[in-house]
């Protein structure tokens, strides 16, 4: 795979509208998974690594494509990049997340194991408040999970919560979950009219987990590339999270596949640590590099302080130009030395 994220993006959105009718065509045909088959292998060449979907559309005749994440946060801002670049395709709805079905759709929903079925109206929901969080801890209990196991039971959970609640509605309204059953549940299909209540009485916010950020902090060392990190924030705490807990080791690649690359910049603290204010002479910076990565380049996904020096961490769109406005950015507002290193080394 030679070609940047933001080249793959282009290209699908050149190539679709004029696949568009007979996409249109294959959906409603009698037998669509076979008319599909040829479009599916084209989709795959130019989003590979990202999931996708066709589907219903908002109106009774338009279709849906959404490409989606799937919880990945790393994936989803690339998918979120995706559809800012949609252009209009008549009787088409184009979606970044999976989107929550309407209640009709989600009566008498099921999933299959073996001769039994999980459905929307028996699997049960017990509900526990997480004030401090603002979300709802969950038990889910239906007869088919006592005899199967806990990751099959995760993976059918998920399915159908994303179903019920939308792809962004599962990750920031749902936290632990425990498989038991539990008193006074309620059915999966009035889990999102309970959620939707609960949020307007609590008048909790309503953010995408895309403008979600951690807040975090580490123990300084000397052993690894960014040990000597202090504190930090991000939006992608599993990628730096694994990685100064892995000694600077991230066992499998978020964005494999895409085209797109995880990185951090390295800034060297000899002429922060004078400042009046480190902490927004850092912030200068990484204002000129999202300046300079706007249009497609990338986005900036955190940044940490160090005994030694400070970095700022981007998911980058667009390969060797990416990298290349980002070195013109911290040129322009930082006069020392500076590296850009990959969060995923070619060993990882």
């Amino acid at each position: 795979m030679s070609q940047t994220f933001y080249a793959r993006v282009k290209e699908f959105w050149k190539w679709f509208p004029e696949q568009a009718p007979a996409i249109t065509a294959a959906c409603q045909s009698d037998d669509p998974t076979s008319q599909l088959q040829g479009f599916a292998d084209a989709v795959r060449d130019k989003i590979g690594g990202l999931a996708w979907v066709f589907g219903p559309g908002e109106n009774e005749n338009d279709l849906s494509f959404t490409v989606s994440g799937e919880g990945n946060k790393a994936c989803q801002l690339l998918s979120q990049f995706w559809l800012e670049n949609a252009v209009n395709v008549t009787g088409w709805n184009f979606h970044a997340s999976r989107q929550p079905s309407s209640r009709e759709s989600l009566d008498g929903m099921s999933i299959s194991v073996g001769e039994q079925e999980v459905d929307m109206n028996t699997l049960l929901i017990g509900t526990s408040i997480d004030e401090e969080n603002e979300q709802v801890d969950i038990k889910a209990w239906h007869p088919v999970f006592e005899h199967i196991e806990e990751n099959d039971r995760f993976q059918i959970l998920f399915l159908l919560l994303d179903e019920a609640l939308g792809e962004f509605g599962t990750q920031k309204r749902i936290g632990e979950i425990q498989f038991a059953p539990a008193d006074n549940g309620i059915k999966l299909i009035s889990l999102p009219e309970f959620l939707d209540s609960l949020w307007a009485e609590k008048k909790w916010n309503t953010l995408s987990p895309l403008e979600t950020y951690s807040g975090y902090q580490s123990e300084p060392t000397d052993q690894f590339l960014r040990s000597d990190t202090i504190s930090g924030f991000t939006c992608l705490p599993e990628v730096v999270f694994e990685y100064l807990n892995n000694d600077g080791f991230i066992d499998s690649n978020p964005v494999n596949g895409t085209g797109a690359e995880l990185l951090f910049i390295e800034l060297t603290e000899a002429g922060i640590e004078h400042c009046e204010d480190p902490l927004e002479y850092r912030s200068k910076i990484e204002d000129e590099i999202q300046s300079h990565l706007a249009g497609g380049g990338g986005v900036i996904t955190g940044a940490a302080t160090g005994t030694e020096n400070s970095y700022v961490d981007v998911l980058i769109f667009d390969g060797s130009r990416s990298k290349a406005a980002i070195e013109d950015a911290v040129s322009k507002s930082h006069s020392k030395p500076f590296e850009i290193h990959p969060f995923i080394t070619p060993s990882n």
